[in-house]
């Protein structure tokens, strides 16, 4: 038979831990009770550390997905080719529309099997660029790592909090 999860915290349920002595004990206890302990969070490179572990990992998915993604593209392009000159077939278009057709199809094919491609390059690129543009738009150079963003918000919050009172929060915060 098992016990009731609540059977363990009968310590707290007795009658006469509920009382007055008990209640102002336990609030003198968990006034002195040590908060900086608790505080004691290192966030130093943890995301840095976190992205260079998973782009370690990923390092080799880039090859195995792009060549699983092209035979998808492959597959789906034949069948469209197929289906689009089927149709034109039986509709019984004349040569030039069957080549109109087709030099379309393979423009629009080669567009997008080149947006396929280098895709991982173009949004590599875009990640760096985005990064140069916040790096030089927030003053810190070529400082900024996830890491650091969050150190900047960790910083934020802990002035926020030490400054503000319970009196005035509006005017703390300002």
């Amino acid at each position: 038979m098992t016990r009731c999860p609540l059977k363990a915290m009968s310590l707290f349920l007795v009658p006469h831990l509920r009382s007055r002595p008990a209640v102002c004990l336990l609030m003198v206890l968990m006034m002195w009770w040590p908060l900086e302990a608790h505080a004691a969070v290192d966030s130093g490179n943890l995301l840095d550390n976190a992205l260079l572990k998973f782009q370690t990992a990923a390092a080799g998915w880039g090859l195995y997905i792009l060549a699983r993604a092209s035979w998808l593209f492959w597959t789906l392009a034949t069948i469209s080719l197929v289906w689009t000159m089927g149709q034109l077939a039986l509709r019984r278009a004349e040569i030039g529309e069957f080549f109109g057709e087709f030099l379309s199809f393979t423009l629009m094919t080669g567009f997008f099997w080149w947006l396929l491609t280098n895709g991982p390059t173009f949004a590599l690129q875009i990640i760096d660029s985005m990064q140069k543009i916040a790096n030089n738009a927030s003053g810190l150079g070529s400082t900024t790592s996830p890491s650091r963003v969050v150190d900047i918000g960790f910083e934020l919050l802990h002035r926020t909090v030490t400054q503000s009172t319970v009196w005035t929060p509006v005017a703390s915060g300002l």
